[in-house]
Order: C-alpha cells, then structure tokens, then sequence
C-alpha cells in the first residue's frame, strides 16, 4: 500500500500555521515521511500597494515604499522558516523549505504536484498584513488533485484514533476513502462510516461496499451507521465532539461558489471543531 511519503505545508506564520505544522509532523512521524515548508512572497498584493503617484516627483518615495515592505515581507518569511525548521528539528522529523512568488493558491498547487499531502490551516493569512485573513484555502480546494489535511488552531496534535468517513456512495466520497486508506495505514483507527439517506436499501448497499472496500485494505476497526438525519445535524449533535477526524468528500471545481454553500463540508469548516481528510 502507498503509503504519504512527501507532505507539503504552506506557512503564513499565524496560529493556524503553527497548529499545521504540529499536526504535520506528526502524520509524518507515523509514515516515515519529509516535510516541505511553503513559504510565499505574495508579489501582487506587494505590487498593487505600490501605486505609480500622480506627482512624479513622488515617485522615488513611493520606489522606497516598496522596497521597505518587500524587505518587511522577506523578514517574515524568514522567521517563519526558523521557526518552521526549529519545530520540525524538535519533532525528528525530516524536513525542507521551499519559497515561491506570486498568488498563494497558485503557488500552494504549482507545488503540490510534487507532493502526497497537503497539510494547512482551516484559516489561511499569506496577506502582507499579517492579520488580515484570507482566502487561500477555500480556492486551494476548488482546484486541488491532492488531498488536504485542514487543521483548526486548537488542534491537539495527538495521533488520531476516532475517525467518521462520511460516506454517500458518490465518486467523490469513495475517492476521499481510498486516499484515507493511505493515510490510515501506520495507524489503528476506530472508524465509523456514516451515510444520511432515508432510501435504507441504497444506504445499506453504500455502506457494505464501502466495509468491503475499508477490509480488504486492511481497516478492520470499523461500525456502520445509517441516519435519516441531516448530515449536519447528524454529525453536530452525534459525533462532532467525539471525533478526532472527519474524513469528505469534495468537488473538485468551484467548491465554495456551487457545490457546497450551505453544506456540511462548509459547516465544519466554519464550525473549526476538528481536522478534515478532504478528498
């Protein structure tokens, strides 16, 4: 079985960063993997502040203007990359830095090709205010081939034991099952395979197969639910507060635009309860 061997982390220095790493380098302690640490100079935005003025003879402040911010940002980076390596170092874990210019979704995907997993912060912040959030994230997803691991700040770090699959029987949640299998191979997870649908005959069917699928890779730990819930208020009032993980199903295009406004996926992102497996 294929196990995640190269993980990338995108790094914007915030708390929800910091959470990633952590989470990272324990995923890469349990598979024997290298991290790579992501940093990026968000040119545009660096670009777009410095604004040709009007009064020509401005320009030569405006030109030092944007050498001072560039050098602020380069600073950052640079303290976001010891700070990176120092906890990776602390951890034993294998690591590298990669550093790439322009818009930090393009960038993070460029990259990730290259790459098994991408471990990164439910909330992103590559601005050059580094309080100001963005959307990073949420674009990462409408594009990404590769899974993600999508961390809370208040992530605990621990192992992961209790893991729900949500599970409906579509391409896209048995996708996001067989990349979960090769996160789950180096661990013992209790699992539970959940699936919302009233049609007991289709549901029962989506979780056999599914069963079958998880044991013959090995995943034996595993209980089957069926709800007539909603898949919100299932996993809200059933499961959130016991579940180390939660494992999904995304569309691949215009995830938060189409797909999933108003869905479950959005909900626990915006809820920030636990870590995502999005596949």
């Amino acid at each position: 079985m294929t196990m995640f061997k190269r993980i990338l982390i995108p790094l914007d220095g915030s708390i929800y960063s910091d959470a990633a790493v952590r989470r990272a380098c324990e995923v890469a302690s349990a598979h024997g993997a290298e991290i790579t640490g992501l940093v990026i100079l968000n040119t545009p935005e660096l670009l777009n502040e410095s604004k040709l003025p009007f009064n020509a003879q401005l320009l030569d402040l405006e030109q030092r203007g944007y050498f001072q911010r560039k050098a602020q940002a380069e600073q950052r980076i640079c303290d976001i990359l010891k700070k990176f390596s120092d906890a990776c170092e602390d951890r034993g874990v294998r690591h590298r830095q990669a550093e790439l210019q322009g818009v930090p979704a393009d960038c993070i995907l460029e990259e990730s090709v290259y790459y098994d997993l991408i471990v990164m912060g439910i909330e992103t912040y590559f601005h050059l205010d580094p309080d100001k959030e963005g959307h990073s994230m949420e674009k990462v997803l409408d594009r990404t081939e590769v899974p993600i691991l999508a961390v809370p700040y208040e992530d605990r770090s621990v192992a992961f034991k209790n893991v729900l699959v949500a599970f409906n029987g579509s391409y896209h949640s048995a996708r996001a099952l067989r990349e979960f299998v090769e996160l789950s191979e180096p661990y013992h997870f209790k699992i539970t395979l959940l699936i919302s649908d009233k049609d007991e005959e289709y549901a029962d069917h989506c979780l056999h197969e599914g069963l079958e699928y998880l044991r013959a890779n090995g995943v034996e730990d595993v209980s089957q639910v069926r709800t007539g819930k909603d898949i919100i208020q299932a996993i809200d009032e059933d499961y959130l507060n016991e579940i180390d993980l939660i494992v999904a199903g995304i569309h691949s295009k215009n995830v938060f635009r189409n797909f999933f406004v108003g869905s479950f996926v959005k909900h626990l992102i915006e809820v920030q309860k636990t870590p995502l497996f999005l596949g």
